[in-house]
Parts: C-alpha cells; structure tokens; sequence
C-alpha cells in the first residue's frame, strides 16, 4: 500500500512537471524567468504608435578607486558571482537578453529599413559651407574678445587653414613638417601621447609640396587642400598595415578594400597624416592598448587621463591640433566617448547612411564610420565629403 501511494505520488510530480515545461511561455537560454514576447517586427512597424520605449532610471553603484578594484576582486570569489554579479546586471538592466524571446529569426541586416539617403552628389555644398565659414568669427576676435578672462584652446579649423593658405601666411609643406615634427616630439613625451601609430614622413611631404604647388598657382583642388587629416587603425589605408589596434593583421584585413573615404580626400587635396592608434579591436570604451606596438594614446589636455576609446587616437589626434578632422568608427559609442573626453566634436552616422567601405567589418551594422572634428563647421565639412559619389576605378 504505502510503495502505491509512492509511485502516484512521484506519478503526480511528473505529470505536473511535463505540464509546466509544456505550457508555459518560452524560456530564454540561461534564465529561471518567464520570456517576454515581443511582437514581430513587421507587425509593429505597421503601427508606429505602438512602439513604447522602456526608459528607466538604473540605479548601479558608481565605484572608483579601491571600491572599484575591491568589487572586481570579490566578484571573482564563488559568493560574488552568487551575489554581486547577479545583482549588477539585473540592476543595469543587462538581464534583459536573457529573457526576451524575439520571434523574427536571426537576421545579418537590420529588420527596420535604413532611412533614405540624399542622392550622392558629385558636387560639393561648397557654396553653403563658405557662407558657414563667413559667419564664424575669426580666431584672432576671439582670442580678444576673451581678454582678461579665459578664453580656452583655440582649434585650428579648415577655415583657418584655408584662409592661411590663401594669405601666403603659411604652406601646407610648412604645416606638414611642423606636424610631422610634432608628432615626433609628442611621441618622445613622457608618456607618449601615441595618437599615430602608423605615417610615412616622404608620402606627408610629397602630398604637402603638391597642394603647395596648387596653392601657389592659385588653383586648389578644394577648401580641404592642404589639410591634415587623418584615419583611425579599423580601416584600410594604403600604403599602412590594417592591424585595428592589434599586434597581427586580422585575417579580415586581408580582403578589405581601402577606405572609401581616403580617396576622396585625395581627390580633394587633403593631407592624409596616416594612421591613428585605437583600443585593441574596438573593444573598450577607455581607449586603452597595452600592447607595444601602439601603446595606450594619451588624453592631449591630460596626460594622466585616458581619451576614451574606442577611436582614441583619432580624438587625441583632433584635440592636440595636428588636424581639425579625423575619422574613426562608432558602434557604441567610439566616436562619442573620446570626443567628449578631449573636448572634440564627434558624430555617430545613422546605419546606411554613408559608404562604410574599407571599415573593417568587426559589426558592420552597428559600427558606423564617423567624423572627429574641431568644430561644428569641420563636422559639416567631412560629412559633406562623406555624402559624395564614390569615387570609380
């Protein structure tokens, strides 16, 4: 009698237990929590109004210091990883992937449709863009007009640039020795500021002493000849080595055509200066790279200070005034967050709106190819540049 009431009883638990895991909501890999279901795509941007975003405050303990390395020394211990861990995800709102259920199978491309691209022009707005630069007050007014209080760091922009050239004030083979010189010196440093891991001094020199020569016949390309620029590790520049921050070249680099961007320059008469240091992979936001070759780029306003990452040396590049516009890339946040550290202008594009080729492709519907500049008239300036028809050949 009793061994029947057993088997029913362990009969009862195993019909419950089949139930529960046959009818309840989907489960997503590695959590005890209910899935939530979201609706499938398609059907939500049917009705656009029903699209709700769930903005919440988060509250995570703000650490630095010895707190901080404490947490992450306890949060390797077997309790932390029962108790801390746990606890800061779910409270940063990181839990989320981990019970939504998406109904859409996965996908390469985004599901929502980018938005529409101006038509590529063959042309550039360089009407509209003197007319910004018409309106920008000169360097000189505002150094003086800050007298007797601080008036900060003024950036060289393209205007300025632009209007030395035009002057006989300055050549871009002299600005290109003073920049290559700087570079070197800024790398002597102690510690270096590592905004370039990467230039040949002959290819500088032979684009300067060509757009001097346009300069001094009174016929420049455009209002970028002569400038210095330059281009982030992630992308394909010739003749320099695709190493994305890394001590190899990614097997990636060896099929990835160079960026779509440095002819255009080219074509424009911009000094490309060569090839800024980046956080290994684009794998951080602090800008950070141990490793020899590149070492860690350094905050140009404080050498202490990380520039943020993952476009840092792009960012340090800007703000230490060896150029007013670099490229760099942004997935989450690799433009933003160094351009807000060393006081620059930065821009995430949106996903299809400019020719991402020559980027590594890392996360190619993420990570979006960006400008670094020195001021918002600069900013106008690239995208401009970046809007363009791509170059044939």
């Amino acid at each position: 009698m009793r061994t029947s009431a057993i088997m029913l009883l362990v009969a009862f638990v195993v019909v419950v237990c089949l139930l529960f895991f046959l009818l309840r909501r989907p489960l997503a890999h590695g959590s005890s929590k209910p899935a939530q279901v979201r609706e499938p795509i398609q059907d939500l941007l049917a009705q656009p109004d029903r699209i709700v975003y769930g903005v919440k405050n988060l509250r995570t303990p703000l650490l630095a210091g010895w707190k901080f390395r404490t947490m992450i020394a306890l949060s390797f211990t077997r309790l932390g990883k029962m108790t801390i861990v746990p606890g800061i995800i779910k409270a940063s709102g990181l839990d989320l992937m981990s019970y939504l259920y998406l109904p859409e199978k996965p996908s390469v491309r985004p599901n929502i449709p980018a938005p529409p691209s101006p038509a590529p022009r063959g042309r550039s707005n360089e009407a509209v863009i003197r007319r910004l630069m018409e309106k920008r007050p000169a360097r000189a007014a505002e150094a003086s007009a800050g007298a007797g209080a601080s008036a900060g760091f003024a950036f060289a922009s393209v205007a300025d640039f632009e209007k030395a050239y035009r002057a006989g004030g300055a050549t871009p083979t002299s600005v290109a020795e003073a920049i290559l010189a700087g570079i070197m010196a800024s790398d002597k440093a102690r510690p270096p500021l590592r905004a370039f891991v990467d230039w040949d001094r002959d290819e500088v020199l032979r684009m300067a002493e060509e757009s001097t020569k346009r300069w001094q016949s009174g016929k420049p390309l455009s209002l970028l000849d002569g400038v210095p620029v330059a281009i982030k590790g992630e992308f394909r520049v010739e003749p320099y080595r695709l190493l994305s921050g890394c001590t190899f070249v990614p097997t990636a680099a060896q099929c990835t055509p160079e960026y779509v961007m440095v002819q255009r320059l080219r074509d424009a008469g911009a000094m490309v200066v060569g090839v800024t240091n980046m956080q290994e992979i684009g794998m951080g936001t602090l800008g950070s790279n141990p490793n020899p070759f590149h070492l860690t780029p350094r905050n140009p306003y404080d050498p202490r200070c990380y520039t943020g990452g993952s476009s840092a040396g792009s960012a340090a590049a800007v703000a230490a005034g060896f150029c007013p516009i670099a490229f760099g890339s942004d997935g989450g946040g690799s433009v933003r967050i160094p351009a807000a550290l060393c006081g620059v202008v930065g821009l995430k594009p949106t996903y299809g709106a400019f020719d991402n080729t020559g980027l590594l492709p890392l996360s190619f519907t993420v990570g979006m190819a960006g400008p670094l500049c020195s001021s918002m008239l600069d900013l106008a300036i690239s995208l401009d540049l970046m809007s363009r028809k791509k170059t044939k050949g």
